[in-house]
């Protein structure tokens, strides 16, 4: 058996973060000053790529629509200090390291305020 899940969120970045941010969501991976966020993308990006395998750019990432009411309403984008993402994965019982690390380690990091958010699961 197999467990979905899907997390969308539309979030305000610390000012002191925003421009390290946009760094991160645009691929300029070198220019970020931060130290963890710099170890985020040195880790999933940069020496990922140089090893053969990279994780979805943030940039990338589709837009899910799980349910009804999602339809169009969170697609990936970063302006002006907001980010409004959606992921998804098949956990399995264990959440992938990427997805763990930007859950646990960068959201809490950057996040200022959660302007919405929204989950959706199901086990098949």
């Amino acid at each position: 058996m197999s467990f979905y899940f899907a997390n969308h969120q539309i979030i305000k970045i610390k000012p002191e973060l925003q421009k390290d941010f946009s760094y991160l969501f645009n691929g300029d991976y070198e220019k970020i000053e931060n130290a963890v966020l710099h170890e985020f993308a040195d880790d999933y990006f940069i020496q990922g790529k140089a090893a053969g395998y990279h994780s979805e750019e943030l940039k990338n990432w589709g837009h899910h629509d799980y349910v009804d009411e999602w339809k169009g309403k969170y697609p990936t984008s970063y302006k002006d200090g907001i980010f409004s993402y959606s992921n998804h994965y098949n956990a399995n019982g264990f959440l992938g390291e990427f997805y763990s690390d930007f859950e646990t380690e960068i959201l809490p990091l950057i996040t200022e305020e959660i302007i919405e958010e929204d989950h959706w699961s199901e086990s098949l």
